[in-house]
């Protein structure tokens, strides 16, 4: 089996439990990291009261998997604290484009999915001028409105459901818990 290393950053403040809740709390980590920009693309994975963040720069390298299939992988993983995935997403900010044609536009996106299909997203434009968020542009859909799920998000449930194995997480270095966003 391929072993690659990957660098998890975690939030010292816990996980809140309820759905919008967390989605809120992400969001605001988003929002005050925009204007220092460090609000990086971002694999998000909570566990339990746990937040684990694993920049999407972190899975360029070969030997791991494209993001789409580690999103799928962090549903199934093995933690060494024996703590499942109950929720992973992307943070951070994402070129956003309505058609593939499209120029990118900076956009702030929080997008979150449990493995019983709910899924949670905030999304905002991002200034291309003065690189700060537009308030005016925000927005939040969710599952439960009966909304369907945006384009070219979410279903990494149930594509991690089709791989064979899991896939174990195990700390080579000291774990040290980072008040950081990512």
């Amino acid at each position: 089996m391929a072993e690659g290393t990957l660098k998890f950053r975690t939030f010292l403040d816990p996980a809140p439990a309820e759905d919008e809740d967390l989605g809120k709390f992400l969001v605001g980590r988003v929002r005050d990291a925009i204007p220092q920009r460090q609000a990086g693309s971002a694999i998000v994975v909570v566990r339990g009261k746990r937040i684990d963040i694993v920049g999407l720069r972190e899975l360029q390298s070969p030997s791991l998997p494209a993001p789409r299939d580690a999103m799928a992988m962090f549903t199934r993983a093995q933690f060494h604290d024996s703590v499942d995935a109950r929720a992973v997403g992307l943070i951070g900010t994402f070129g956003y484009r309505r058609q593939p044609t499209d120029t990118p536009v900076p956009t702030a996106l929080v997008f979150l999915e449990w493995g019983d299909g709910r899924w949670w997203q905030w999304r905002g434009l991002i200034d291309p001028a003065d690189k700060a968020l537009r308030v005016d542009t925000e927005t939040i859909r969710r599952a439960v409105d009966g909304m369907s799920r945006p384009n070219g998000l979410g279903g990494w449930w149930t594509r991690g459901r089709r791989f064979k194995g899991r896939a174990t997480f195990t700390p080579h270095f000291p774990i040290v818990e980072d008040d950081v966003v990512h």
